[in-house]
């Protein structure tokens, strides 16, 4: 028995063990020390020529797979493609195909290790061309040549050149790398900028000297010169050099370098003549202008801004209003008509450079139109005189005014000091033309609206009127409604005024009128000024007035008919039609009737005829009124007339 058992318990622990082995057996592999290296992290080649680099799995686990896959960043540039495996390394042959940097990044198959190589391939120009962008120095931007101011074929790689300077000339590409070489003493070697200072050019080489030109040799034939060159000290102040015997250069001057291209031939040197400018910077501070309102029936005189009407507002603006003409009551043209629809503008410039050019335009062409009368030079002042009109209509917009300067093959370079764009912001601002009452041109229109010296109550007999003004977008500061001569209460958002000038500010809300009580009667009619105000250039109103009535209020209203008042009315409830009743009086005409129920029960409707609310006899104006019964029983009514009892 006891043999047995110890028998099981050693086959129990062995199958343990062997458990443990296979678990570790089949278990997931550990690359913790496995990684991906290359022969070489950068390589540089030619186009055409080819190396080799080597791929290896270092520290492989067990059998695991030998595969590397790539990819390339730029596959245009070199191709790649495996020769010969062994082991856990792989060797590749890369060929340059094309000017240009690619990056390859290889990945084993197993474990996802990563390495990475920069290839470099280098291909040299076999000419060399100047490029489209015309190239100049002035006070105020430096000149420094580089590789973009050439054009190279496509793919090129290396583009670094080397820059000398000779002379002038008159001609371009009249320069020859021969001149150089059989003049070596004449030239700069290897400059790396051009700045203009004061009057003289002076320039850097790479060793960090600077020069500036000598005397002036003019070559016979061809115009062309060559210079002497002057050493030159800088210092903290500028340039330190001899001025009598340096050459001076001009706005418009020409100078002529050379650019050397060196290949991969080093007996056949690439070479490129361009050419720089000497530019005057565009003075942007030196620039004013003015501008004067259109005199109706004077002549504008070019030159002479004594034509035109002048306001005394913010001019830094122009603000053009159409369909608005006014008397000038101020200014040198006093009782003359100013239309706010044109400008005369005179544009200065400070400037001595006929080379300058110059355009003008509206940024929002279907808002302005313009015309030049020319222009004038004057103690090295240039004058530009236009016309600018609002051909908006009577929309209000805003836009700029823009004047163009620049010199002549320079339009588009993108530098302010010789090609900026100078706007003057231009508003076109609509102001009232018309202003109307509930709808009405009272300026055009004659009425007369009545009031009354009584009222059944505080809420009864108020009229509105509506203020609006032509056109619709027009600025306007506010409208006052003088009551200051009438006895006449105004009501506007709730608060009642009297006896004063009332300013609205907002003409969306109405305002409501009616009499005072206890007023006097009219004797003929009274008038209520109003005025609308703006002020865009100067101060200036619009005006109108709401010609009005008083007249006596209802004092009595009662029923001609004794019986009626004593007894009331009775009506057989099984008719159908309004029954009409015009017994009723009172001693003054009104303007609206109403009819509440005051006790008792709701028996019968009150038709009232809106458009004929009386019916006059004498003194007494009968209320037009038609009763329609609805049900039996008794109920008692208040008649209210707006305008007294």
């Amino acid at each position: 028995m006891k043999k047995t058992k110890l028998l099981k318990l050693f086959m129990l622990t062995l199958l343990l063990v062997l458990s443990s082995f296979l678990f570790v057996a089949c278990g997931s592999k550990n690359y913790t020390n496995t990684s991906l290296v290359s022969s070489s992290e950068n390589l540089e080649l030619f186009v055409g020529e080819q190396k080799n680099i080597t791929l290896t799995i270092k520290n492989p686990v067990g059998d695991m797979s030998k595969t590397i896959a790539y990819s390339q960043s730029n596959p245009l540039v070199c191709s790649i493609e495996a020769v010969s495996s062994r082991d856990y390394s792989i060797t590749y042959t890369l060929t340059g195909n094309a000017g240009g940097n690619t990056r390859i990044e290889f990945i084993s198959e197993e474990s996802s290790k990563t390495t990475s190589v920069n290839v470099f391939v280098k291909q040299y120009a076999s000419k060399l061309e100047a490029s489209d962008d015309s190239l100049y120095v002035s006070s105020l931007s430096k000149f420094i040549p580089n590789s973009s101011n050439f054009k190279f074929e496509d793919d090129i790689s290396e583009r670094e050149l080397k820059y000398y300077f000779y002379g002038k000339t008159n001609l371009s590409g009249h320069l020859l790398i021969d001149d150089i070489k059989q003049d070596e003493e004449n030239y700069i070697d290897d400059f790396v900028s051009v700045e203009l200072y004061n009057e003289y050019l002076i320039f850097e080489n790479s060793s960090g000297a600077f020069y500036t030109l000598g005397a002036e040799n003019i070559l016979s034939g061809s115009g062309d010169s060559r210079y002497a060159f002057i050493p030159v000290q800088k210092t903290n102040n500028g340039y330190v050099f001899s001025t009598s015997e340096a050459s001076k250069v001009l706005a418009g001057d020409r100078f002529a370098y050379i650019a050397i291209y060196q290949n991969n031939d080093e007996n056949n040197l690439i070479y490129c003549e361009r050419d720089f400018n000497v530019l005057r910077d565009i003075n942007v501070d030196s620039v004013t202008y003015d501008y004067g309102y259109k005199i109706e029936g004077i002549d504008y005189v070019k030159g002479s801004s004594g034509t035109t009407y002048k306001d005394d507002n913010d001019r830094t603006k122009i603000v053009l209003i159409p369909s608005y003409k006014i008397m000038i009551m101020a200014g040198q043209h006093v009782g003359e008509q100013a239309n706010f629809l044109t400008v005369y503008l005179e544009f200065t410039i400070e400037s001595s450079d006929e080379l300058l050019k110059m355009n003008y335009y509206a940024e929002n062409e279907n808002v302005l139109s313009y015309k030049s009368y020319g222009s004038t030079y004057e103690n090295g002042k240039k004058t530009y005189y236009l016309e600018i009109s609002c051909s908006a209509g009577g929309s209000a917009k805003n836009t700029n005014f823009n004047f163009e300067f620049y010199y002549d093959g320079f339009e588009n370079v993108q530098d302010d000091n010789i090609h900026f764009v100078y706007s003057i912001p231009v508003e076109i601002k609509s102001i009232p033309t018309k202003i109307y009452v509930n709808n009405i041109d009272l300026n055009s229109i004659t009425k007369t609206y009545r009031f009354y010296n009584k009222y059944a109550g505080s809420d009864f007999g108020w009229q509105m009127f509506a203020f609006s003004v032509d056109p619709t977008d027009a600025e306007y500061t506010n409208l006052v409604i003088d009551l200051t001569e009438t006895e006449l209460r105004l009501r506007y958002k709730a608060v009642e005024y009297f006896k004063t000038s009332v300013v609205i500010n907002d003409l969306s809300a109405p305002v409501y009128i009616r009499g005072a009580e206890n007023a006097d009667l009219t004797q003929g009619y009274g008038t209520i000024p109003v005025s609308l105000n703006f002020n865009v250039l100067q101060e200036d109103h619009l005006s109108t007035e709401i010609r009005y009535e008083i007249v006596k209020g209802v004092e009595n209203i009662s029923f001609q008919t004794d019986d009626y008042a004593a007894n009331g009315i009775y009506l057989n409830v099984r008719d159908n039609d309004p029954i009409s009743f015009n017994d009723i009086y009172a001693d003054a005409e009104f303007s609206s009737i109403s009819v509440s129920l005051y006790a008792e029960n709701d028996v019968a409707d009150f038709i009232i005829d809106q458009d004929n609310l009386f019916t006059q006899s004498g003194a007494q104006y009968f209320l037009n009124l038609a009763i329609k019964p609805k049900a039996s029983g008794g109920g008692r009514y208040l008649i209210s007339l707006d305008n007294g009892k």
